[in-house]
């Protein structure tokens, strides 16, 4: 068995999913092609594990542009003051919206703005690998 090719499939669903990439998981679909030749296990694992690590850097990247932001003198006080009211606010709803975190350019907004809005990593990644992982058992299975 040749772990190259997974590793690649890892790699491309990590770029896919990587700071507002418009294509998604290309390596995946003509994986997805040519099933019998390939571990189903894998696949699901190496895409699973490409996937989750390309949101979680979407994920810090808001969590840096934010921490950036507010310790710049580029906002006022007043406008960080409405951020934390608005995040207070949306963040409870936000949560449910990570379950849409594998559907392409809207999965990666979502996945950025959870770290915008500050939503701890620990209330994230479960939904984010949880919905990873349905969403590719659906087209392994299916």
């Amino acid at each position: 068995m040749d772990l190259e090719i997974y590793k690649d499939l890892a790699l491309d669903s990590f770029y896919s999913y990587f700071i507002f990439s418009l294509k998604e998981g290309v390596y995946f679909q003509i994986m997805l092609d040519f099933i019998e030749d390939y571990n189903k296990i894998y696949l699901l694992t190496f895409a699973m594990l490409g996937t989750t690590l390309g949101q979680v850097t979407n994920y810090i990247v808001g969590r840096i542009i934010i921490y950036a932001t507010y310790k710049s003198y580029i906002i006022s006080q007043n406008a960080k003051d409405r951020h934390a009211e608005m995040s207070k606010k949306i963040k409870k709803y936000f949560i449910f919206f990570l379950v849409g975190a594998p559907f392409g350019v809207f999965g990666i907004l979502i996945s950025f703005f959870s770290g915008v809005l500050k939503i701890k990593l620990w209330k994230a990644l479960p939904i984010m690998v949880i919905a990873n992982l349905v969403y590719y058992s659906y087209f392994l299975y299916s």
